[in-house]
């Protein structure tokens, strides 16, 4: 009878030294998926660090994102945001954009000008004299409350003269103007869809430093590919003078520059300027504006730093002496002041002006600014009772929104990040 010993052992599968090796290492890789398994739930750690730093983004650009409302005490409120446009109360200076996000400051030299097509807001100026070199493009999108700059500004070891004698900086491939005070010179011409630069670097130190003889152009920025160019000037006279100003006539399709030199338009070809009238009334600093509705020209501010209003009825011919008009406004009394930011609102037919108070009575300090609407069929001044500003000083910064009826002022000084406000203005609501 066999043992039942071997019988049992007999009986038992037999497994070779292949198979043996192929469990050992079935065994291996279980053992190492556990260890993946385990250790595959420590990253979800990452995931969480994640969603925590976007929420904090989130809540940190909505803070941003809030506009404030300020009003003549001080105090601020938030306002509230709809389709990324701030819902503005009326007639009243609200504060927009992102501050922190910009490494330039404004200066107070610079002008601005707005273009209803793309509806954004620029900004091209500087106050030179050796303290600043900025000649860029900077660009405001109301939409999304964000500045961007169009190019860096150029060193100044590029400063040069072309062969035509013209002053321009950057390299050979993309020259452009020299850092410049623009103040009232920086224009929107719809038909070349460009910025029109009406001004030169009088006060810029490189004159002195570049030789040769200097032939200042008017110089055309091409928003579409972001590109300068020079337009020649009459055997190379500039046709306006040092704190002139410009604006564009919709009507007869010109650029009209008035300065101490007198009146000269931009040829509707946009290839030579004409000489209308060696008549002025004002040396340098004034803000010029044009009504579409009475197809005129208005200024503010000047030298003689008061209220008074200057009309300029053009000619029906391009290149044509007008007939000018001095007006002295009613209604709400006015500090005079040399630099008032002007801008037309052609849907409610009236001018918005703003005017710095008189110093405090101690004579020391900055004090506030004033914001009025100048009714020119009425000629009259309304003081907006609560869109009062900080002290503005030199500004040539205000514009208006005509697609969102929203004037835009930009505020800041040399240490200081810029501020953009807006207002949206109700006549009805007026007492």
């Amino acid at each position: 009878m066999p043992d039942d010993r071997n019988q049992r052992e007999s009986s038992r599968p037999h497994r070779s030294s292949g198979s043996r090796h192929r469990h050992r290492q079935r065994v291996k890789v279980r053992v190492r998926s556990k260890k993946k398994a385990r250790q595959s739930k420590r990253p979800l750690i990452k995931p969480l660090l994640f969603t925590l730093a976007v929420a904090v983004t989130l809540a940190v650009i909505f803070v941003v994102m809030r506009t404030t409302q300020s009003d003549n005490s001080g105090n601020t409120a938030p306002a509230a945001m709809e389709d990324n446009l701030p819902e503005l109360p009326p007639n009243r200076w609200v504060e927009v954009g992102l501050p922190y996000t910009i490494t330039w400051t404004r200066q107070r030299h610079s002008g601005a000008a707005y273009d209803a097509r793309r509806k954004k807001y620029f900004v091209f100026g500087s106050d030179t004299h050796g303290e600043n070199w900025d000649n860029g493009i900077h660009e405001f999108d109301p939409l999304i409350l964000r500045w961007s700059e169009h190019y860096p500004p150029d060193r100044r070891r590029s400063y040069r003269l072309n062969e035509k004698g013209q002053p321009v900086a950057g390299d050979d491939a993309a020259a452009r103007p020299w850092a410049m005070h623009t103040q009232a010179n920086l224009v929107f011409d719809p038909q070349l869809d460009a910025l029109v630069v009406t001004s030169a670097p009088f006060h810029n130190p490189a004159l002195r430093v570049v030789r040769g003889d200097k032939k200042h152009p008017t110089w055309i920025y091409q928003l579409k590919t972001r590109e300068w160019r020079a337009l020649d000037g009459l055997d190379g006279v500039t046709p306006f003078d040092f704190g002139g100003a410009s604006a564009y006539d919709s009507e007869r399709d010109i650029i009209l520059s008035y300065s101490r030199k007198g009146l000269w338009e931009l040829a509707p070809d946009r290839e030579h300027w004409l000489e209308v009238s060696s008549e002025s009334h004002h040396e340098m600093h004034h803000t010029l504006v044009y009504d579409s509705l009475h197809k005129n020209f208005l200024v503010f501010g000047g030298q003689d730093e008061n209220c008074a209003v200057w009309v300029y009825n053009p000619g029906l011919d391009v290149g044509v002496m007008g007939r000018w008009e001095k007006r002295d406004p009613g209604g709400d009394a006015c500090a005079g002041d040399r630099h008032v930011p002007a801008a037309f609102d052609q849907h409610n037919g009236v001018i918005l002006a703003v005017f710095d108070d008189p110093s405090p009575e101690d004579g020391e300090g900055e004090g506030a600014s004033s914001t009025f609407v100048y009714d020119p069929k009425a000629n009259t001044y309304h003081k907006l009772p609560e869109a009062g500003l900080p002290f503005v000083g030199m500004n040539y910064s205000l514009v208006y929104d005509s697609a969102n009826r929203v004037f835009y002022l930009l505020q800041g000084g040399r240490k200081e990040r810029p501020t953009v406000w807006a207002l949206h203005l109700e006549l009805l609501t007026f007492d």
